[in-house]
């Protein structure tokens, strides 16, 4: 649904260059009616449950998104407007994104065909940690940084241990082995920078180079040197501040339209009492008091009834939560829902969830 309405809500930003105020606030609207919260609540608190962010956020990720498949898919006819947005959009970090998907700069290769007679065997690796990535080719690490993903690691791992000399590379990711399989047999056309350094370092190698996969973290002594190269890359690159180098899938990556939530697939009373505990705005009777839809804020056991109180006063099915606890306890929050409505004052509040 949410991949649905998106287009409606951005398609008159688009035209105009810059979305609407009531466009936004349709946006916000739609926010708070999958959260099931009331009107007033705070916008940042229900993007927390939702992942669904402002208007102006998903416009910018789906503009970055749309411009970096036009350099995957290659269309150069599109390739002049996807530059201009980049530009819009990224500012100062776009002519090192254009260069590196470009592949015409930063990518050391060898002139001329290099034949290799004798069998060399190598390991290669890729790594992401907390959204940086590196490769490992049989000698060195390359750091890649936060505008590619981990396939991109392991593809250019493949690719860099071929540009130094080695006829047979193991890996331990199956689909960076097919990946590379597919380009040089020309069954999958290249999509970034790093596809075209497979095919040119597979070309110079004369159709001797053989792909082996291996089983990661086995004990095997050749993989394990790799991981432990691809790790170190991306701690070295971190440590030295290297530009990161962008490839299309790494940037649609780390522009997502939509984080995906796993609140998104509890129930409605599971959602609905996530959405009153985060927002302290609901069916409580401080609330409701608040807002003169309550005659008393008080809950039966004679406390003030708020968020805070729902979840430490043992009221709700005698339990006790912490406030950190209640992200991933569904079964509470779908309790204080019920809770709540068998008070017989869940009524609809300007629209909201009820």
């Amino acid at each position: 649904m949410i991949g649905q309405l998106l287009p409606i809500l951005t398609y008159g930003s688009e035209l105009h260059g810059n979305p609407s105020e009531e466009a936004s606030r349709t946006a916000r609207r739609f926010a708070r009616w999958v959260a099931m919260g009331y009107q007033g609540s705070n916008e940042n608190k229900i993007e927390d449950i939702t992942g669904i962010g402002k208007l102006e956020t998903l416009t910018h990720r789906k503009r970055i998104r749309w411009a970096a498949s036009v350099y995957a898919r290659n269309e150069l006819e599109l390739r002049p407007r996807a530059e201009r947005i980049l530009r819009e959009e990224l500012g100062e970090e776009e002519d090192v994104i254009l260069r590196w998907m470009e592949g015409t700069e930063g990518n050391p290769r060898e002139e001329g065909e290099v034949i290799q007679t004798e069998e060399r065997v190598g390991y290669t690796d890729g790594s992401r940690m907390e959204g940086v990535a590196a490769a490992a080719t049989a000698e060195k690490a390359i750091f890649l940084g936060t505008l590619a993903t981990v396939m991109d690691a392991e593809v250019l791992g493949i690719a860099g241990a071929w540009e130094e000399g080695y006829t047979v590379v193991k890996s331990d990711s199956q689909a960076a082995i097919k990946r590379c399989q597919n380009l040089i047999s020309a069954i999958q056309e290249p999509r970034s920078w790093i596809d075209e350094r497979v095919m040119r370092a597979a070309g110079r190698r004369g159709g001797v180079l053989r792909l082996e996969w291996v089983k990661g973290h086995s004990g095997v002594e050749g993989n394990e040197k790799a991981d432990k190269r691809a790790r170190e890359g991306v701690a070295r690159g971190v440590w030295e501040s290297d530009p990161s180098l962008a490839t299309p899938a790494g940037i649609r990556q780390a522009y997502q339209l939509f984080e995906k939530k796993k609140h998104m697939k509890w129930d409605r009373d599971e959602l609905r009492g996530l959405t009153y505990l985060h927002t302290d705005k609901g069916p409580m009777r401080h609330w409701l008091f608040k807002i003169g839809k309550a005659e008393d804020p008080k809950c039966r056991c004679g406390a003030i009834q708020n968020a805070a109180h729902l979840m430490m006063s043992g009221c709700v099915g005698g339990k006790r939560r912490q406030w950190e606890q209640i992200w991933d306890d569904r079964e509470f929050c779908g309790e204080v829902t019920r809770f709540l409505r068998n008070q017989g004052e869940m009524e609809e509040l300007n629209g909201g969830g009820g």
